[in-house]
């Protein structure tokens, strides 16, 4: 029976180890840097198989361009090219807005005089949501300057009255005539007014005897 401490090994039975070990052959130097190399190419053509797919995949879902979405956003897009080419339209769209007087204005519509103004007018109570939407964007332009705040701020305005006065939308312009060209400078309010040649008295007096004529011809007033 083996005792509790086993005999050591003879010294022909321990293994020999040397104090230098045998260097890798040059060949497994050369295939792990080639493993790493396989590994990345291996991880980028997965990559932009993914990417493909994703794309492929987007493609799929995008509507098209006969669907009724689609043709409304061309048709939108076709109206904001015509607002835009408008010169007089273009000369009237602000390039610049102030955040306090847009959040004074959302605070007023919702204060309790701007709410009763509202019912006492109309009826009913109005929505201020417009108003806030014009604070937060002016919010969120604050940090631009120069030309990109301008044209941040004037495609604003212009969507703003496109979807007001758009197509289908009541109009000045079913009663006036719109202007296609800007006036020439000081060409506005240049005709000189002819100086009263009676005082305000004869001039009401007249003014009454033209009504009181006006009335008898319609035959509202007889002869006396």
């Amino acid at each position: 029976m083996p005792g509790l401490w086993a005999r050591p090994p003879s010294s022909d039975q321990r293994p020999k180890v040397g104090l230098w070990t045998k260097p890798p052959s040059s060949d497994r130097m050369s295939e792990e840097p080639r493993s790493l190399e396989d590994a990345k190419m291996t991880q980028i053509l997965l990559e932009q198989q993914r990417l493909k797919q994703a794309s492929e995949s987007s493609s799929a879902l995008r509507p098209d361009s006969h669907s009724p979405s689609s043709s409304a956003a061309a048709a939108a897009s076709s109206r904001n090219k015509e607002t835009a080419q408008n010169p007089v339209a273009e000369a009237v769209l602000p390039t610049e807005m102030s955040c306090r007087q847009a959040f004074d204005l959302a605070w007023a519509c919702n204060s309790l005089g701007g709410q009763f103004n509202s019912v006492y007018r109309y009826g009913s109570m109005r929505a201020c949501s417009q108003h806030w939407d014009d604070f937060w964007f002016c919010m969120r332009t604050k940090s631009y300057t120069g030309e990109q705040k301008a044209t941040m701020i004037r495609d604003y305005h212009r969507a703003k009255e496109l979807s007001k006065y758009g197509p289908g939308k009541p109009s000045s312009e079913d009663v006036w005539t719109s202007r296609l060209t800007l006036l020439p400078l000081g060409s506005a309010f240049s005709q000189p007014v002819n100086e009263p040649a009676v005082g305000d008295d004869q001039s009401r007096i007249m003014e009454a005897q033209r009504r009181r004529e006006v009335r008898r011809e319609l035959g509202y007033e007889t002869s006396s």
